[in-house]
């Protein structure tokens, strides 16, 4: 947990920083430095997701915590989603 709470606050300082410097640089395209971390974090994340999927199976979404589950496999569906559309094109 300690690791991932880590990832989680690191992902939401990176946030800031891009968001910082897309708003002074309106003009320019997001720099590779933050797609990079962007997919670094979306793997990270949807590991640790399916991590959890599979060690709980079908009590994942029944466990005492299943909001959260939900709440974490509807952030991290989304990401994935943004992730494949812009592969996509």
């Amino acid at each position: 947990d300690l690791c991932i709470s880590s990832m989680i606050v690191f992902n939401a300082i990176t946030i800031g920083v891009q968001s910082n410097y897309m708003i002074q640089h309106l003009a320019e395209d997001v720099p590779e430095a933050f797609t990079m971390l962007e997919r670094v974090f979306c793997a990270i994340f949807s590991l640790e997701l399916f991590l959890r999927i599979l060690v709980y199976g079908g009590r994942f979404f029944l466990m005492p915590e299943w909001r959260w589950n939900v709440f974490d496999t509807f952030i991290v569906g989304m990401q994935l989603a943004e992730e494949i559309l812009l592969a996509a094109g």
